[in-house]
């Protein structure tokens, strides 16, 4: 969630089958659909508010380094 440009997500040595980036600044969004789309990540541009454009329990973990706003609590 709120990937920024996808710097540090790209960090990890391996991705799940599925994994998704979340980012609501769209010049953050083409950045880390850029750096993060050859590693199999999809990246999904969301407005940062309720709801989450994702079914509950769709995902194992869901990450944040440092969110611009905090608002989620089933996470």
């Amino acid at each position: 969630m709120q990937t920024g440009g996808g710097e540090v997500l790209a960090e990890a040595e391996v991705f799940p089958r599925t994994a998704v980036a979340t980012e609501s600044w769209p010049p953050n969004v083409a950045k880390a659909a850029r750096k993060l789309h050859p590693r199999g990540v999809v990246v999904v541009a969301d407005p940062d508010e309720p709801p989450l454009p994702y079914a509950n329990d769709a995902f194992d973990l869901v990450t944040s380094r440092h969110p611009a706003t905090v608002w989620w609590t089933g996470v």
